[in-house]
């Protein structure tokens, strides 16, 4: 599904490493050192792949006595990541930069060039030349701005190991003239092929996948609202605020801030705040997903016919032959939300979820609306997954209350009332495909599925990363 951009506002908030806790309305990420280590190395490498394809201009300079030497054909012929010399396993962070440390080598290119000697003009001597460029301070920035993330690998870089097909070429002068002018441009093309790459490492994050069937569009956009290290520095936490989207048309924003505890059950721990689901029925509902015409049977009448409703509303009888049909349109009322009444000390995985619904009562043949139910549903909603996405679905439900147009006696409603229990009961042990998210971690095929949990304050799933077997 093609889903819209949506800039992101970054508030990183300065703290000290020990910290424990971080606040998010939507979604929050608590990543190990060895996941975002790797998440990076997985940006990293199609964007190396880029300099192979950099063009590089000409060096020409003239010296002392008439002399002058040209580089030229410049090129990166390879690279070389060498994860084991990378400390995988910690990161530093100074607000706002993340920083990604190596060891000697940890990230080089292999250099080519040709290179010509001339004296008043007259060729001396030609040959080519080899080498490797290397970063002096062998680490990797990712920069958490104001839109995307910036991930750089940053100055300074050297020139070592060059080799030359001719032993008369002054190696000092090419040394010297490659690292004035040269390393710019080659800075800068390493910098150019990030940037293409760099904001993928958290898109898979900032729009939720949803897994919904048919032609509903649910839409999760998680902006940034802050980075933060946690568990001593060996973890780190991003938060988000999210905003829902059915269909283009119907926009609801998450309201509870929660305060996460990040306690780690993996490399890579995903949580969602449980006001989602009462959020995304409610914004699934305001659009139309749950609006059908019910069959009366399904809802405990006898028949179809408008007899039914002469116990219920006795001045029916006075225009109606009773044999007339009827049918119900019923859907989610447009002006009150869905609640999660959810206990916060509840220590269980199940939501309590109160869902307004109207259900309107359709004269077919005269074409009018004859009775009005403004049902209050209580469901208690659990979560499941199936092949790899949340779902909903009803375990249990009760009738909390109920009004009617026209207003009914109490011994009239007593009536009517079984027939909105069985309606409410119908929903008991039906999938209700919200939240419907599919979670899809960064390199996902490298990370193995643990476990995940519904309760009512999170939603989480824990993934391990798996063993590396071959580095690049």
């Amino acid at each position: 599904m093609k889903l819209f951009d949506h800039s992101l506002l970054l508030a990183l908030t300065v703290c000290c490493a020990a910290l424990d806790h971080i606040a998010y309305e939507g979604l929050r990420l608590d990543l190990s050192a060895t996941t975002m280590n790797r998440d990076i190395l997985g940006i990293i490498i199609p964007a190396l792949n880029r300099t192979l394809l950099a063009t590089f201009p000409n060096i020409q300079e003239k010296g002392s006595f008439w002399s002058e030497l040209l580089i030229k054909n410049i090129r990166i012929t390879h690279y070389k990541v060498n994860e084991e010399r990378i400390d995988i396993t910690r990161f530093e962070y100074d607000y706002p930069i993340y920083r990604m440390k190596g060891g000697f080598e940890s990230i080089y290119f292999f250099l080519s060039f040709d290179f010509e000697q001339k004296w008043i003009g007259v060729p001396l001597f030609s040959g080519r030349g080899t080498g490797a460029v290397t970063n002096v301070n062998n680490e990797i920035l990712v920069f958490f701005n104001e839109s995307d993330p910036d991930v750089q690998i940053p100055h300074p870089w050297d020139i070592k190991n060059l080799t030359y097909t001719s032993a008369f070429v002054k190696q000092g002068w090419v040394k010297t003239l490659l690292h004035k002018d040269f390393i710019n441009h080659f800075h800068k093309a390493v910098d150019d092929s990030m940037f293409e790459f760099a904001h993928k490492l958290l898109t898979t994050y900032r729009i939720i996948e949803d897994a919904f069937p048919d032609d509903t569009d649910l839409i999760f956009c998680n902006d940034i609202l802050s980075v933060t290290p946690t568990v001593g520095g060996t973890y780190l936490s991003i938060a988000f605020k999210t905003n829902i989207t059915v269909d283009k048309d119907i926009h609801k924003k998450m309201h509870r801030r929660m305060n996460g505890t990040v306690v780690p059950r993996g490399d890579f721990d995903y949580c969602l705040s449980a006001q989602l689901v009462p959020d995304v029925l409610d914004a699934l509902g305001k659009g139309g997903y749950y609006d059908t015409i019910m069959d009366p049977e399904f809802m405990g009448f006898a028949t179809d016919e408008i007899k039914e409703f002469f116990d219920i509303l006795p001045s029916l009888r006075d225009n109606n032959v009773g044999t007339e049909k009827f049918n119900i349109h019923c859907q989610s009322s447009k002006f009150e939300s869905t609640y999660d009444l959810s206990p916060r000390e509840w220590e269980i995985p199940i939501l309590l979820m109160q869902n307004p619904t109207y259900c309107f009562f359709y004269h077919i043949p005269r074409g009018y609306y004859f009775f009005v139910a403004d049902i209050f549903m209580r469901f208690f909603y659990g979560m499941q997954e199936k092949e790899e996405a949340y779902y909903g679905f009803v375990n249990g439900a009760e009738l909390y209350g109920f009004k009617t147009i026209p207003d009914l006696p109490e011994s009239k409603r007593a009536i009517i009332e079984k027939n909105l229990r069985n309606f409410t009961l119908s929903f008991v042990g039906s999938d209700l495909v919200s939240p419907g998210i599919k979670v899809k971690p960064n390199r996902h095929a490298e990370l193995q599925y643990q476990s995940s949990y519904a309760m009512n304050e999170e939603i989480c799933f824990y993934f391990k990363e798996r063993p590396v077997i071959n580095n690049k």
